[in-house]
């Protein structure tokens, strides 16, 4: 994961002009003169600028940022997918894992209308193997009238899972507690949705975990693969670049196109099928 040092000064050059260069000198410093002396993982839940940058860049969709962060995004990627080969590869059965959050009344309409379908967030997704502190994470969360608490309850099959993710307690920068950390845009069927309790703004979603040999999710990535060949922001990025990060930023692509039918003697389209929660 040792890359030109290009990459990580047009980086830094970008933070320091961000939004009217908010961020600490100090941190923006640290950041590229240490890159290579911390994990990947390490600097995802250090309590510094790129975290920020990170999550905006891909809930907003902010092209610029997501080219200026792509060695990162890949480096991420990549130390995820070497973790969970050496933690479940041999691992058979099945994984719960948990995420306590807040979210509008809008939102979950949304999910409600797209049962039986696909949802992905629009992040490398933190979760928990304890349920009660993701509760807990979730009554905290929503804080007004128009928001829900939500308790995202997600089962992975060990036994085909391949889309990376791993617990990372021995590798943040807090290993105070138990984390399982999912790759951006992994995706998930919403397979239920009900009121934990009919009192309070409490609900539970049950969500599986996609293969990529799942039929549907197979058309989707068939689709995008071919789209991105096509004239999309992506092509600002270098040929090598594109190439390293095309895989992992499929899923991403199909949250931002509007594509067409991808059978034509069906009615549905990937849009009524597949939700992208922030």
């Amino acid at each position: 994961m040792k890359h030109d040092k290009r990459l990580i000064q047009e980086f830094v050059a970008y933070c320091r002009d961000w939004h009217g260069n908010e961020f600490p000198k100090q941190d923006i410093e640290q950041f590229q003169q240490e890159y290579h002396e911390h994990s990947p993982i390490w600097w995802y839940t250090a309590p510094h600028f790129l975290y920020s940058v990170l999550e905006y860049s891909l809930e907003t969709l902010d092209f610029e940022a997501i080219i200026k962060l792509g060695f990162f995004i890949r480096d991420l990627h990549e130390q995820l997918g070497k973790l969970h080969s050496k933690q479940f590869k041999k691992v058979k059965g099945e994984l719960t894992v948990y995420r306590g959050q807040g979210l509008p009344k809008s939102d979950l309409q949304k999910l409600k209308s797209h049962v039986g379908g696909l949802l992905s967030f629009n992040h490398f997704l933190s979760t928990s193997p304890d349920r009660l502190i993701s509760i807990a994470n979730a009554r905290q969360a929503a804080e007004n009238q128009e928001s829900v608490r939500v308790l995202f309850v997600i089962t992975v099959d060990l036994s085909i899972s391949s889309t990376p993710f791993a617990n990372i307690r021995d590798l943040q920068y807090y290993s105070s507690h138990e984390s399982v950390l999912f790759t951006t845009h992994s995706v998930f069927r919403i397979e239920r949705i009900q009121q934990m309790d009919k009192e309070s703004r409490f609900w539970q979603v049950q969500l599986t975990m996609m293969e990529h040999n799942d039929g549907y999710w197979s058309s989707l990535t068939e689709f995008m693969r071919n789209e991105i060949q096509g004239p999309t922001e992506y092509h600002r990025l270098e040929n090598e670049s594109l190439s390293q990060i095309q895989e992992i930023t499929v899923q991403f692509m199909i949250a931002i196109t509007a594509p067409p039918k991808l059978n034509p003697t069906s009615s549905e389209t990937v849009e009524d099928k597949y939700y992208v929660s922030k």
